[in-house]
């Protein structure tokens, strides 16, 4: 599975006022390096979770190897399905599926009323189906469960504290350790809302 589209939306999970104000910085001279450290911390909290945070269109890509059902849906929570297509050697193009052959269950694209004759054929082995559909938490900051964005700001102050260390060696020390300590603390947050797929 590969996923041609899942970019990150234009409202931050955790805005750079609120990332400051975490780690404690009070001018604006790190405002743009502090906005792309949120960046990264929202993209990990994604990848470990998989989990799309604010909603956003995404699209999916399936091998033959992939494509059997239910098909795992990455980065829920998955709000609608907008469009599943196979693709189709004869008219060498993708060819939409009828929304009454499937159903959405969770993050899952399963058969409806479990009729295997309804499950798109496979016609080749690689890109063999493709989902685009609709996913997050909300449109909103708010939406995005607390913990996910207290481990975001976590791991931003980690990262401004790192391009900062202290210059007496003991206090570099505990800056290191703090740090350490802050990522066993975001991770220990995302935890409870980390997506498994059946395969």
């Amino acid at each position: 599975m590969r996923l041609t589209q899942n970019d990150l939306p234009a409202t931050p999970a955790v805005s750079t006022a609120e990332a400051k104000a975490f780690a404690r910085v009070a001018d604006s001279q790190q405002d743009t390096a502090i906005a792309e450290m949120v960046k990264a911390a929202t993209q990990e909290a994604e990848r470990r979770t998989g989990r799309a945070l604010i909603r956003r269109e995404i699209i999916a890509v399936f091998d033959a190897y992939e494509a059997a059902p239910p098909l795992d849906l990455p980065y829920g929570p998955v709000e609608s399905v907008d469009l599943f297509e196979r693709w189709d050697e004869d008219t060498n193009d993708w060819v939409t599926l009828p929304a009454t052959d499937y159903q959405v269950a969770g993050d899952r694209i399963v058969l409806s009323e479990l009729d295997a004759a309804d499950w798109p054929e496979i016609e080749r082995a690689r890109d063999a189906l493709r989902v685009t559909y609709t996913a997050g938490y909300g449109t909103t900051a708010d939406s995005v469960p607390s913990p996910i964005r207290q481990a975001i700001q976590h791991m931003a102050a980690a990262a401004y504290r790192s391009q900062r260390p202290p210059d007496d060696g003991s206090a570099a020390f505990a800056a290191i350790q703090s740090n350490q300590q802050a990522r066993k603390l975001a991770m220990s947050l995302l935890s409870p809302y980390v997506h498994y797929t059946l395969r």
